[in-house]
């Protein structure tokens, strides 16, 4: 009895442990065609198992190669926002008439009325899309390069200028309000974006001219700046001129840009059915090495093995480069 009782523990005991234990998945990753054309679904398919499966796909921005070291790559400044114009009447008389954007080179960071004075303001609102009338919300400025405006320096100032006139019940020209919202600019290279600057930290600050004297005492209708928007206001029936500059903190000049690392694709998580294949669309011609990540993962342990297959991809004539003009004809 004893003995009998000694095995049938010993073979609970090794279920138990064969119960609390994870093993390294059976996995392997096959290609179904070594070859696709631009646009052709590529077919990795599966044998084995594995709980959580993700992929590298081998394109720029998800190639396994940076999944441990970050892209750090020469890059173009671009610098957006988005505008709504509030308040006044539809097509009557705007106020202010002009909202201009402006850059300097040489300003001395010093936010006074002196300093903005004495500084060289060059205006870019040009380069924007802005709105043209009142009750026009949520107009983007489209995305703008503005590696340009750095010239031979490494900073630059960006300012925005709000002034408002005097209401004149015959014009009927009710002061707008200028909200100006997710400003950022950003890194690119190729498919890659990386925030550099956003509204939260990009310094801006008011400086007041005239009619903002105190402009304390103004409540409501104060110029108003937070981390999602500028907020450009007075009264709405001035009866003074309103002025007033929001100038940015420096803008650094990025030549190279950190885009962190490659992140990889879900395949399948714990929760999902075992999966026999992943399909994959490549858009532009080349050699990719897709890497495929199987994962078994419990409280008891982790196991992880890394597959890979390659799959050339070409044009609907085989080749990978596309026809010069020339060839054309």
């Amino acid at each position: 009895m004893l003995c009998a009782a000694t095995l049938v523990s010993l073979a609970t005991t090794s279920c138990a442990d064969d119960f609390y234990t994870t093993s390294e998945p059976t996995f392997e990753v096959t290609i179904d065609k070594p070859i696709v054309r631009v646009g052709e679904r590529a077919v990795f398919n599966f044998e084995g198992s594995a709980d959580i499966i993700s992929v590298y796909t081998g394109e720029e921005g998800c190639d396994y190669e940076y999944s441990s070291q970050k892209r750090i790559l020469p890059a173009t400044m671009h610098m957006s926002f988005m505008t709504t114009v509030t308040g006044g009447k539809v097509g009557g008389n705007l106020n202010p008439k002009h909202f201009p954007i402006l850059y300097s080179t040489d300003f001395s960071g010093n936010y006074t009325l002196e300093d903005i004075n004495a500084a060289t303001w060059v205006e870019i609102t040009d380069m924007f899309t802005l709105p043209t009338d009142t009750e026009q919300r949520n107009i983007p400025s489209g995305e703008v390069c503005i590696d340009d405006l750095f010239g031979d320096g490494k900073k630059i100032y960006l300012a925005m200028h709000y002034e408002v006139d005097v209401y004149d019940s015959a014009l009927d020209n009710g002061r707008n309000q200028w909200n100006i919202m997710n400003f950022m600019i950003t890194g690119k290279c190729d498919n890659m974006v990386s925030t550099l600057y956003e509204q939260a930290n990009a310094g801006w600050t008011f400086v007041y001219e005239a009619g903002f004297e105190g402009c304390e005492a103004c409540g409501t209708s104060t110029p108003n700046i937070n981390n999602s928007r500028t907020l450009f206001r007075s009264e709405y029936k001035p009866t003074v001129e309103h002025k007033v500059w929001c100038v940015s903190g420096a803008i650094e000049l990025f030549e190279d840009v950190d885009f962190g690392f490659d992140r990889p694709v879900a395949v399948k998580s714990y929760a999902d059915p075992v999966r026999s294949n992943y399909t994959h669309i490549y858009n532009e011609p080349g050699e990719y090495t897709a890497t495929f990540i199987g994962v078994n993962a419990s409280a008891y342990g982790r196991y992880e093995v890394v597959r890979e297959a390659t799959v050339q991809v070409v044009y609907d004539d085989g080749s990978i480069n596309q026809p010069t003009p020339d060839e054309w004809k």
